[in-house]
């Protein structure tokens, strides 16, 4: 396999269309923001109990990914090969579509461009090869992005994201924003403290009035 992958899938055409949902591999966010990986059930449970150690793909990894933490957004099974979650996302309203569940990191990725070579990893990614994610007569190459680590979360580690707003950057790859949502809290907060105070200042007002 190509020592770079990603360099190799972003010659190949997968670049931003214009989209903010279909970011390119060179896309400079990858360094500078937080992501996750859309998994569907059983798969997700499957990686984050350590039984499978490469994560199959149609499309390369971005390298600015690479030995970064890459929570795992575990969605309810569905139709295979197809994203079950819209672009934005926002967990407070959809904690029953999709679930931050744990997070992994990649250490590096192969492109299997031959059936044989794929047939030969199933006991590290578990993919059958007559399956929607396996091997068709179209296939020309499968990516396998090879975990190094993997934590299941704790419940006060998901109720720490519990707000977050995840956002679609390229396929199943989501950018996960936290600083806005708590800001929002913030101004909200700040805004309650606000109404109170002109309200005391309000009846302050009528009670002196009252007085005289």
């Amino acid at each position: 396999p190509p020592k770079n992958p990603a360099e190799t899938e972003h010659a190949n055409g997968i670049d931003t269309d214009g989209s903010p949902h279909c970011k390119g591999m060179l896309w400079r966010g990858w360094d500078s923001h937080e992501f996750g990986l859309e998994m569907q059930k059983p798969w997700a449970v499957l990686l984050l109990d350590g039984k499978k150690t490469i994560e199959t793909r149609a499309y390369a990894c971005p390298n600015a990914l690479m030995g970064k933490k890459i929570y795992i957004l575990m969605s309810q099974q569905g139709k295979e090969g197809k994203s079950s979650l819209g672009n934005v996302i926002p967990l407070s309203t959809n904690n029953e579509a999709v679930e931050i569940a744990g997070w992994c990191v990649f250490e590096n990725q192969v492109k299997y461009t031959e059936k044989n070579t794929f047939q030969q990893d199933y006991e590290k990614h578990l993919v059958e090869v007559d399956s929607a994610y396996g091997w068709s007569g179209k296939t020309t190459s499968i990516y396998g992005w090879v975990v190094r680590e993997v934590h299941r979360m704790s419940v006060e580690e998901k109720a720490s994201l519990r707000h977050a707003i995840l956002t679609r950057r390229l396929r199943s790859l989501f950018q996960i924003d936290t600083e806005g949502v708590s800001n929002m809290s913030i101004h909200r907060v700040s805004d309650k403290k606000k109404r109170k105070t002109i309200s005391k200042q309000s009846d302050g007002k009528k009670r002196k009035k009252k007085r005289y």
